[in-house]
Parts: structure tokens; sequence; C-alpha cells
């Protein structure tokens, strides 16, 4: 999933976030969630800053976001541009959503917080 930005009298399309999606966590050292997680979200998300900030927009507080779902476990990668030719990717830590009802309240909190 991509968040974008379509104007009516304009063809090209502007791109904010994104988002990869597994129906099943199968763990952090899948070749599924470090290829999306570390090496297809952060070009993506690279690129679309890239593409803002080439219309003049030099907005040091600007980032595009991106979001890793697993099953119940999530975590948010952010690229933004501190320097001209800097980019930096952050990735926030791993947070896991309880399947337990009694823990259900307390777990989802965070998840949602990030966001």
């Amino acid at each position: 999933m991509i968040f974008a930005k379509k104007s009516c009298s304009h063809d090209k399309v502007e791109e904010y976030g994104a988002s990869e999606v597994g129906k099943i966590f199968d763990g952090d050292q899948t070749i599924k969630r470090l290829k999306e997680g570390l090496v297809k979200l952060p070009k993506r998300l690279k690129d679309m800053l890239d593409n803002i900030l080439t219309k003049g927009d030099d907005n040091k507080k600007l980032q595009t976001v991106g979001f890793i779902h697993s099953g119940l476990q999530s975590y948010v990668v952010r690229a933004d541009r501190p320097t001209k030719y800097i980019t930096r990717i952050q990735r926030s830590r791993n947070y896991r959503i309880s399947s337990d009802i009694s823990q259900f309240g307390a777990t989802v909190l965070p998840a949602i917080y990030i966001a």
C-alpha cells in the first residue's frame, strides 16, 4: 500500500508513505521480513523523499513514513534528510499486540500510538 496524493489537473502522483503487510509473523530473521523491512521499504521511502524534495520543498522536518505489519507485530520505518546529501532511515522498536484478551488493551494502545 502506498499513501499518495493525485491532483485532478496533473498526471503526476505525489507519494508520502508506504506499508508492507504479511499475514503471519514467522520471526524477525525471515527472508521476506528482512528483504521488505531492510531493503525494499527504505529504498522506496528514500525515492519518495527525493521526489518531494526535487520540487523545491527543502524542509528538514519533512519525512516519509512506512509501516511493516506481520501478524500481530508491527514497526515503523521513517526516512528524513538532515542534510542535503544524507538520507537517514530510522526504525522503531517492534510492537506486539497480544492475542490474549486480558493483555489486549495494554498492548494495543502503544501499537496505535506509534502511528
